[in-house]
């Protein structure tokens, strides 16, 4: 049977015997059969079915005897099993070790546990616990706990980006012993800023912002090749890649550059490791690393420097300087009915004004925070299923709320 599923295979030549069918099917044949043979022991390994396979090949070697016994064929069989499965294994478990995103475990030995991800986008990998379990935290708090005096500047209505740098003897400090030398991915440390904001932002209450990690790892083959590789936390590629659009300046733009040239260097650095372990030399990858960060980590915070510190809601979130309380009652009580909407995240009522202004309120009535949207913001939220109109209780609820009498009453 064709492994695809589609019949017999048909012979090559004018349909003769076995013996006389073109070479080139019967090998096309065989790598299909060694193709769906390499599939099945990848998910025998921990790959999920239907997952896109690793692109490294693997590599087998075969012992054929030209003159085969017939009864010999099973044992040959469950050889040639046991070697696919033995390469997919290798590769595998490689792959699993490091996913973009993802932070790996030294407890389970992957990036693909529950471990390697954190709570939330505002937290960010403090290290390693004893048994090799990433510990995740947020920003602030290990700020906080590292006694930095810069953790005041991320609270408030104008947060401050800060710029955090951590080697890999930070992160490793508390396991219990090292990780093995073999271990096929290794943090060699990270820098971190934050706090962010999303470009769909609409409020800055917490949910939106996000702290931008990157991560230097040193992943390494079953073979023992190595590489230095990028790993960006909190952020995706088109979250960067919009930033390059933010409101008439440049950081954003400069510090997408930086990020996408990091893995360029990193390739640089692995370059010259190599060519030093091949003169018989040893070159202090750590160190270099190390080096490398610190120069990203200043070119962050100058990119971010003075008023280009403020996250981009800092920069949009004030109409006039201060919170226009009195605008965003006068428009949310002359809003109609089309122009009021439910936020189902945050649970709160948004009020969309005249010429792009957006206020928001809790059914209560309590202004929370007034931007100026973007074009075509609202279309965007309501396509996700994030806001919705307003029901006759919460608008009878709201309009009572913001009228004139209310506020009277309980001024």
């Amino acid at each position: 049977m064709d492994p695809r599923g589609n019949g017999e295979v048909r012979r090559g030549g004018t349909g003769g015997s076995p013996g006389e069918e073109d070479p080139q099917r019967v090998a096309a044949r065989v790598i299909r059969d060694l193709r769906l043979l390499a599939r099945r022991a990848a998910v025998e390994a921990g790959l999920s079915p239907g997952e896109r396979l690793p692109e490294a090949p693997i590599r087998l070697s075969l012992s054929l005897p030209l003159d085969p016994v017939e009864t010999t064929v099973g044992v040959e069989a469950t050889s040639l099993v046991q070697d696919v499965a033995r390469a997919v294994q290798g590769t595998v478990r490689e792959f699993l070790a490091f996913r973009p995103g993802r932070v790996h475990c030294l407890q389970c030995g992957t990036s693909d546990c529950p471990h390697g991800a954190p709570g939330s986008d505002t937290m960010v990998l403090s290290g390693y616990g004893p048994s090799g379990k990433p510990r995740f935290l947020e920003f602030a708090h290990l700020l906080l706990d590292r006694g930095d005096p810069r953790a005041g500047s991320l609270f408030g209505d104008r947060p401050r980006v800060v710029v955090l740098r951590l080697d890999a003897q930070d992160l490793h400090r508390d396991l219990l012993s090292p990780p093995p030398p073999d271990v096929p991915v290794r943090i060699l440390g990270q820098v971190c800023a934050g706090p962010l904001d999303r470009d769909d932002l609409l409020e800055g209450e917490g949910r939106d912002r996000f702290v931008l990690s990157l991560q230097v790892v040193e992943t390494r083959s079953s073979e023992g090749r190595t590489r230095l590789r990028l790993n960006v936390l909190g952020a995706d590629v088109e979250v960067l890649s919009s930033w390059g659009k933010a409101t008439g300046r440049d950081s954003e733009e400069r510090v997408r550059r930086l990020v996408r040239g990091m893995q360029g260097r990193l390739d640089d650095l692995g370059r010259r490791a190599a060519r030093e372990r091949r003169r018989g030399g040893a070159m202090d990858v750590e160190g270099a690393v190390s080096a490398l960060l610190e120069r990203v980590r200043a070119e962050m915070e100058q990119a971010w420097g003075g008023d280009a510190a403020r996250t981009r809601h800092a920069r949009r979130r004030h109409l006039d300087g201060d919170r226009p309380t009195a605008l965003a009652l006068a428009d949310a009580r002359e809003a109609s009915e089309d122009r009021l909407r439910w936020d189902q995240d945050r649970e709160t009522v948004v009020v969309l004004g005249p010429r792009g202004r957006t206020h928001v309120f809790t059914v209560d009535g309590r202004h929370v925070t007034s931007i100026v949207r973007s074009p075509g913001e609202d279309r965007r939220k309501e396509t996700r299923q994030r806001w919705r109109l307003l029901t006759a209780a919460e608008m009878a609820r709201f309009r009572q709320a913001v009228s004139p009498e209310r506020r009277e009453g309980s001024g």
